[in-house]
């Protein structure tokens, strides 16, 4: 059994309105980001509040609200409410750079397995989650598909970006054949 190391990349985005979230959606969409490599964070009462998308195609807006209805816990604090996020793949990333945890235990740097302070970046995050909004993250496979993505997320939200590029080791089990 070897480690390897698998590079993620993530962007996220805060959104305190449906339309610019759903706006942003579209246009990742548009440039090959399926639902699958998109998330949405936030407590239950927003993502609520940000309900499904009004378009045209009744079968694209049901794919589009699974991003707000197809949810599971991200983290619980009694005190300020439960975070759901997307359930799926990049849940699972998101909890590479800000690990599902109180709140107040991201109060200090903690660089483990991904180098990243996480004292700062994931306290506004979560500063946001709080207020209200909901937190878009897409996943990129290459730097020039997160540049992309960053660009939509620039052009759709007046909040918050944050890109964060992190390498965490998975075993590998060789199949003998």
């Amino acid at each position: 059994m070897t480690k390897e190391a698998i590079r993620h990349r993530l962007s996220m985005a805060v959104f305190y309105e449906p339309g610019p979230l759903w706006a942003a959606v579209i246009e990742l969409q548009s440039c090959g980001f399926g639902i699958d490599r998109q998330c949405c964070a936030g407590l239950a009462e927003s993502l609520m509040n940000f309900g499904s998308p009004r378009l045209e195609s009744c079968e694209r807006s049901e794919q589009l609200s699974m991003l707000v209805h197809g949810v599971e816990p991200y983290s619980s604090n009694c005190e300020l409410g439960n975070i759901l996020a997307t359930s799926g793949r990049v849940l699972a990333l998101l909890a590479g750079v800000c690990p599902a945890r109180e709140t107040a235990a991201l109060t200090r740097t903690d660089e483990g397995e991904t180098g990243l302070p996480l004292n700062g970046s994931c306290k506004n995050l979560l500063h946001h989650i709080y207020a209200g909004a909901v937190l878009l993250i897409v996943s990129a496979e290459t730097p020039d598909q997160q540049i992309a993505s960053s660009h939509v997320l620039l052009r759709n939200s007046r909040n918050e970006i944050q890109t964060f590029e992190y390498t965490r080791p998975v075993t590998f089990h060789p199949r003998w054949d």
